[in-house]
């Protein structure tokens, strides 16, 4: 739940909204903001009775290996609402990480995240290239396939961007055929056409020069997650006054995107505040800094 529409909810009804979360995995809710405390706005809050958490070291198969304080890591749950797995048992090596002990079932949620020292948990991203749009689980693979169809196009790739509205869109990105030429909105009308799941849809397609790739071929796509954040920042400062003194970067931080703004006076509380609220409407984080920090 991004922040600011937390702070509008309570504004406006006089009552905290106190986020949860849950995975079908887990026969439903696993954690949330306790009653009778202020909410930790941005935070899921802390795990029901009985159930436990680890924030596992990225790459680790075992949830012995815990990320340092502070560190981002994946979510790793465990308690009596775990699934006790797939009918088909040999997909259970994803689903689960490799416990110790006979009989204990952590779950890897996918999740990435990070614990407070009071128990609270953040939410930093998925691991997973899933697009979640409004409650519609979105695979990639459904639009690039779609894309990859079109003659013009050698290169596809499609994204989450986030939004106010939804949490995040699909958008998708495309180099050309050399020699090629087709213009955006034509491939998006051909995505109408062979995607028949509604919400799949991307937003926009992106013709681009060049796809980024890793050194061994594989279309890296957090250089285009990068690219969708700045694009939408860069649309939210522009309706902001006085905010073109800011300087704008956008880190990609253990697979969680982080906007920090470099401000020349950080003093000038009417441009701060009207940013952080503008910008803490979506789910990224927002970090400011002095100028020359």
């Amino acid at each position: 739940m991004p922040p600011q529409v937390s702070r509008d909810f309570a504004d406006k009804f006089g009552v905290a909204l106190r986020e949860g979360w849950g995975m079908t995995e887990l026969q439903g809710a696993f954690a949330i903001n306790p009653r009778y405390v202020e909410p930790r706005l941005g935070s899921i809050g802390i795990p029901f009775p009985y159930h436990r958490i680890r924030c596992v070291s990225l790459g680790s198969r075992t949830p012995e290996r815990e990320a340092p304080a502070g560190a981002i890591g994946v979510l790793a749950v465990s308690g009596p609402c775990v699934t006790p797995g797939y009918l088909d048992a040999s997909r259970n090596s994803e689903l689960f990480f490799e416990a110790s002990f006979a009989g204990e079932r952590w779950l890897n949620t996918g999740d990435l995240c990070t614990i407070d020292p009071d128990g609270y948990v953040w939410l930093r991203g998925r691991s997973k290239d899933l697009i979640i749009r409004g409650g519609h689980n979105i695979d990639p693979l459904v639009i690039e396939t779609a894309l990859i169809s079109h003659p013009a196009v050698l290169f596809a790739a499609a994204v989450g961007e986030p939004d106010r509205e939804k949490g995040e869109v699909p958008v998708a990105y495309a180099q050309l055929r050399p020699g090629m030429a087709v213009s955006e909105s034509e491939l998006l009308e051909h995505c109408r056409r062979q995607i028949s799941e509604r919400a799949a849809v991307p937003r926009a397609v992106r013709v681009i020069d060049i796809m980024p790739l890793t050194a061994v071929g594989k279309i890296f796509k957090p250089a285009l997650r990068i690219d969708a954040v700045q694009r939408c920042v860069r649309g939210v400062m522009s309706q902001v006054d006085g905010a073109d003194t800011a300087d704008v970067d956008v880190r990609d931080s253990g697979g969680s995107v982080v906007i920090v703004l470099k401000l020349a006076d950080p003093a000038s509380s009417r441009v701060v505040e009207e940013i952080r609220r503008e910008l803490e409407r979506y789910t990224f984080r927002v970090k400011f800094e002095s100028a020359g920090q």
